[in-house]
């Protein structure tokens, strides 16, 4: 191998890209996304999945503080999932999202949230009664990989989302 292969090999792995040709999400990366209504009537529930560098996710559903009828499960996504969900989370920029988005105009409803650690950064972003096109696109995306019935879930991605004010970022 001649010393500028050598050289490319080296500059490819330290960019940590993957046979996807996608960046691959650095060691130090995890994601919390909650959803939640705004005031927590018992027949509703919080939803929480947690998800880290090495692909486990954990799934989380309570209600009223207790776990209901879809108990915490934890399973693991490929490096392909994982690449295509940091890709998404970099293509939407989220650390240059703002903390918070939300609708005053709008009374109840819900909340959704992103926390994420990544190269050293740590940024929640907020939403509540509101689209947001560059936060929802990373839900979405992380949505593709969640086993039905398991998938966040809020108003902004439901049939209720052409009610509500729409913002790219």
């Amino acid at each position: 191998m001649g010393i500028r292969a050598f050289a490319f090999s080296l500059l490819v792995l330290s960019l940590g890209f993957t046979g996807t040709g996608q960046a691959a999400p650095p060691g130090d990366f995890t994601m919390t996304v909650v959803s939640e209504p705004v005031h927590l009537p018992e027949e509703i529930e919080k939803l929480r999945v947690d998800v880290k560098a090495n692909g486990e996710v954990i799934l989380h559903a309570h209600r009223d503080g207790a776990e209901v009828e879809h108990p915490r499960r934890t399973l693991r996504l490929n490096s392909a999932a994982m690449d295509a969900i940091y890709a998404e989370i970099e293509a939407n920029e989220f650390f240059g999202l703002e903390e918070f988005y939300g609708d005053r105009r709008v009374e109840g409803g819900d909340r959704a949230s992103i926390l994420i650690t990544a190269n050293g950064q740590r940024k929640e972003v907020i939403t509540v009664n509101i689209k947001v096109t560059d936060f929802d696109d990373i839900v979405r995306k992380l949505n593709e990989y969640l086993p039905e019935g398991r998938k966040i879930y809020y108003n902004a991605l439901s049939k209720y989302a052409d009610d509500y004010l729409e913002v790219k970022r």
